[in-house]
């Protein structure tokens, strides 16, 4: 199944056009926050573009579920905005936040704090995913659930969950694992 296909749990309607259907009891997460570095960048080269497989049809699969995509990074602005704008998905974030952002850079952590604050969703609906060690840390030091991205080179440490790559499964099936797993089931 490719990335923008949809899972068991959505139908089609008779035009065969995917309705994405969430069920009632469907997850707590309103809001996912990315990394750059790591996400869409290789972790050994952080200021090369290089975006994780099936990245792009994960963010624009998520805004059509209005969940709100928070992005931050200790880069200059320009460096991001512009690579986000080739990538074509600079509209599906609500909030990326840069260097310009804020006084002090990482590891302080105004840069993540202003990331969760502009998303105005409470961390225990938020998950990170994120590339780096650093990153994992930043995101637990917050109290938010996060997954660590397998680019080849190990889970970072620290991190809930992991995968290899955002086209490994459906997202709705991704998010109701995350979900089962936060809440222990």
């Amino acid at each position: 199944m490719s990335p923008v296909e949809f899972g068991p749990s959505d139908v089609k309607n008779p035009s065969g056009i995917p309705i994405i259907q969430v069920p009632e009891s469907y997850w707590q997460l309103r809001s996912l926050v990315l990394r750059y570095e790591g996400i869409f960048t290789h972790p050994s080269k952080p200021t090369v573009p290089n975006p994780t497989e099936g990245l792009v049809e994960f963010l624009q699969l998520c805004k059509r579920l209005n969940i709100r995509l928070g992005l931050y990074s200790p880069l200059e602005d320009k460096a991001v905005v512009d690579h986000l704008r080739e990538l074509r998905v600079t509209e599906c974030f609500d909030s990326i936040r840069c260097r310009g952002d804020v006084f002090d850079l990482p590891p302080a952590p105004d840069l993540y704090q202003i990331t969760l604050d502009t998303l105005g969703i409470p961390t225990q609906k938020v998950v990170a995913f994120e590339g780096l060690a650093e990153g994992v840390a930043y995101s637990k030091s917050f109290g938010v659930f996060t997954v660590g991205l397998d680019r080849g080179d190990g889970v970072p440490t620290g991190a809930d969950y992991s995968i290899k790559s955002f086209s490994e499964k459906p997202l709705l099936d991704l998010l109701n694992t995350i979900d089962e797993f936060q809440r222990g089931l």
